[in-house]
């Protein structure tokens, strides 16, 4: 039976990447633009993915599927971030392009971490200590990006917010089961 602090933590997760996907579904149902709807509909598949994470961990089929998704996801973005020629927007598509990479990594991780450990624990023990460092410090520089970009642009701190919590929970969890 998990212990008290176990079950807040579930419970502040499930609301942090609920949040964030309820907002980022407000978001793309007005969206305008190609490379809108596709930003708020990676925010939506993000949450919906790390919601479940929370919950249930995934078989290693599907895991593997995801990562697969994400990576290409990630890729998309840093295309995007190439074509942009303003700085906001490839700062945006560069963001989304960390964000889509390190999900695929700790999709990966999850895959090969199978059997490491009870429940969720070990997953982060199949990435090594290099790639453990490397995904943490990725989540833990994602708020401080969108920190910076939602100060320049005071009309999307609702965003900004939902983007931080979405990085500092999975920041979280990948602290927890490494």
């Amino acid at each position: 039976m998990p212990g008290p602090l176990a079950v807040a933590l579930t419970l502040c997760l499930t609301v942090c990447f609920a949040w964030c996907g309820g907002v980022a579904a407000v978001r793309l149902r007005g969206a305008r633009g190609p490379c809108s709807r596709r930003r708020y509909a990676a925010h939506v598949a993000m949450a919906a993915t790390m919601l479940a994470m929370v919950w249930v961990t995934l078989p290693a089929v599907p895991a593997i599927a995801l990562a697969a998704l994400f990576g290409a996801l990630a890729a998309w973005f840093v295309v995007e971030a190439g074509r942009e020629e303003r700085p906001v927007p490839r700062l945006a598509s560069a963001h989304h392009a960390l964000m889509a990479g390190v999900m695929a990594l700790m999709l990966v991780a999850m895959a090969a971490g199978h059997g490491a450990g009870d429940g969720h624990s070990g997953h982060g023990a199949a990435l090594g200590p290099a790639a453990q460092a490397v995904l943490l410090g990725a989540l833990l520089l994602a708020p401080a990006a969108v920190a910076w970009w939602q100060s320049r642009h005071r009309d999307r701190w609702l965003e900004g917010v939902a983007s931080m919590s979405m990085a500092l929970g999975a920041a979280a969890m990948t602290v927890l089961h490494v």
